[in-house]
């Protein structure tokens, strides 16, 4: 289950607050290790690493969730 995790990442990443967007970034990584094929999870941690200059890891992530879900709207993030 991630949904804890995962509502607590969301709570921190409206912020623009370093120590915010760490906590959102961690949050999102436990959520990862639980759930690695959830697409939520994968976009949402793409979204914070973009935030927080980690480019290639958002790829990674984004690439990842595209050859679960191929979905339109993920490729869109992409172009962030």
């Amino acid at each position: 289950e991630v949904r804890a995790d995962f509502m607590l990442g969301v709570l921190y990443s409206t912020s623009n607050q370093n120590k915010n967007m760490t906590r959102a970034v961690q949050y999102y990584q436990t959520c990862y290790k639980r759930a690695p094929t959830n697409v939520a999870v994968l976009n949402n941690l793409a979204l914070m690493y973009v935030k927080t200059g980690d480019f290639n890891g958002a790829l990674q992530l984004w690439t990842q969730a595209m050859a679960i879900v191929p979905d339109q709207r993920i490729c869109h993030n992409i172009g962030k």
